[in-house]
C-alpha cells in the first residue's frame, strides 16, 4: 500500500506560540489509506491540538508500513532530523501482532525504542505512545 506524501506540515491559525510535535510509527502514522498526511492521522492531530491548546503546530511523520517496533528503533529513529520538539506521538504494535512477537518481546521492544527517543531528546519532551493488546 502506499504511504501518504508531504511528512513535514504546519497548521497555522495565527496564534502567539507555536508547538513542534513527531509521530513515529507503522501503516497508520506512515499514512497508508490517504493521499497526504495533512489528511490522516498526523494532520487532524495537528489541526486538533491547534484548536484545543491555542497554538500553532509545526509537525513531522516518522513512519514505514511494515516496519515493527524494533525496526522502528534502528531504521526510523538516527534519521530524525529535529532537535527541538514538544510532543512524540508513537504509533505502534500492529506489525508485531501480525508477526506473532510475544508481547514480553514487544514490551521490551518498546522499551528500547523509548529509550533511545529519550536519548535523541533527554528535555522537555512529552512521549506518548499507544500499543496494540494482546
Amino acid at each position: 500500500m502506499t504511504e501518504a506524501k508531504e511528512t513535514i506540515g504546519f497548521v497555522n491559525n495565527n496564534f502567539s506560540s507555536d508547538l513542534h510535535i513527531l509521530t513515529i510509527g507503522e501503516s497508520t502514522i506512515a499514512g497508508v489509506g490517504v493521499d497526504y498526511h495533512k489528511n490522516g492521522f498526523t494532520g487532524a492531530l495537528a489541526t486538533t491540538l491547534s484548536t484545543k491548546l491555542q497554538k500553532n503546530i509545526h509537525w513531522r511523520v516518522y513512519a514505514r508500513s511494515g516496519y515493527t517496533v524494533a525496526k522502528v528503533t534502528t531504521k526510523i529513529i538516527p534519521k530524525i532530523e529535529e532537535t527541538k520538539v514538544d510532543i512524540i506521538v508513537i504509533g505502534m504494535g500492529g506489525n508485531d501482532a501480525f508477526t506473532l512477537n510475544s508481547p514480553k518481546k514487544w514490551l521490551k521492544d518498546i522499551e528500547n525504542l523509548i529509550n533511545s527517543i529519550q536519548k535523541k531528546f533527554p528535555r522537555d519532551t512529552y512521549l506518548l505512545y499507544k500499543h496494540a493488546t494482546y
